[in-house]
């Protein structure tokens, strides 16, 4: 059984109710995926890491980020576990697609299936590294976890000397696609592979994101703007 740990702001409405229907859309894989659900780590409860300050990053990105350190250091310590967003949601006729790459997942290097960090795991190696960036995040200059994941697995990519297609990745673009090469730079702009991602992030017609801290992109998302996501009436369970 592959174990897979969701982190959810419990205190927050909006997010309780988009990983209510996440569990949901993954119902039909429960014979080999169990999900755990967490208690995120909020700006209230940073870990004690020390970030720069020329990043300019909001509270919520810090708390993001430190979200994310909390599960990849478990992996960098031998553990096998997907780390997953609340509102992570398993396309209904991919089934197959992601009972698929679950089968071999323990093969890759980095495996995410999403169009973001909606549900991903990685190796020791590249967790490892993660920890490592985001310890010492004055030296470096990626900001976002996602930014962070692409880095470190680039790196351990190289130094592996690999033409092995290890590295799932979201593919660019607007469509709900997944890109298979060799390191996440190839799999994101230029793969060898692709094939239809099976999981993406639902969003609400009216109330967006649960990000309300960065006034610089749009919380209201639309369905023409951003067809790769998965639009709900999450008030009248209506899928859009």
């Amino acid at each position: 059984m592959i174990q897979a740990y969701m982190q959810v702001d419990l205190n927050n409405p909006l997010a309780v109710k988009y990983h209510q229907l996440s569990l949901k859309s993954f119902e039909c894989v429960k014979d080999i995926f169990n999900i755990n659900v967490l208690q995120c780590i909020t700006p209230d409860t940073l870990l004690d890491i020390s970030f720069s300050d020329k990043k300019k990053r909001s509270p919520q990105e810090e708390a993001t980020i430190c979200s994310q350190y909390r599960l990849i250091e478990r992996i960098s310590q031998g553990e096998k576990l997907f780390v997953m967003e609340h509102d992570a949601y398993l396309i209904p006729e991919r089934e197959a697609i992601f009972r698929t790459i679950m089968s071999d997942y323990e093969k890759m290097l980095t495996c995410n299936v999403g169009i973001a960090m909606e549900c991903y795991t990685t190796h020791p190696s590249v967790a490892e590294l993660f920890c490592e960036l985001v310890r010492n995040d004055s030296t470096t200059r990626q900001k976002g976890p996602m930014g962070i994941l692409h880095y470190a697995t680039d790196v351990i990519a190289r130094g592996n000397n690999s033409d092995r297609n290890c590295v799932y990745w979201p593919k660019k673009g607007n469509r709900n696609e997944t890109g298979i090469d060799v390191n996440v730079t190839e799999s994101h702009s230029r793969p060898k592979i692709v094939i239809d991602a099976s999981v993406t992030q639902l969003v609400d017609i009216r109330q967006g994101t649960t990000i309300i801290d960065r006034p610089h992109i749009q919380n209201i998302y639309t369905s023409e703007l951003h067809p790769n996501f998965h639009f709900v009436d999450i008030d009248n369970l209506e899928e859009k």
